[in-house]
């Protein structure tokens, strides 16, 4: 993903990943601690781009930092994916 997103070790972060399929080039935004609402910022954090992104079938976000997922959530929206509070 393009973008300069720096992990630090025992941090929280919410992270929302939008995923647009499309007929050219797929897109992927991720949006690190979006504030919390009916919609996401109209400029994601990081962007990726390509053709046939294929499946899903592992999350590495690089960087050799450990990661631990406490909830995993999927949804058309983005009040569907994030807490109301």
């Amino acid at each position: 993903m393009a973008g300069n997103i720096a992990a630090e070790p025992n941090h929280t972060y919410l992270m929302v990943v939008r995923i647009t399929c499309r007929s050219g080039p797929d897109k992927i935004g991720l949006f690190i601690n979006p504030p919390l609402g009916p919609s996401l910022p109209a400029t994601p954090d990081a962007v990726r781009s390509d053709d046939g992104l294929g499946a899903f079938i592992d999350c590495d976000f690089g960087g050799g930092v450990p990661c631990q997922f406490d909830e995993l959530r999927f949804g058309t929206s983005s009040a569907s994916v994030t807490p109301t509070r």
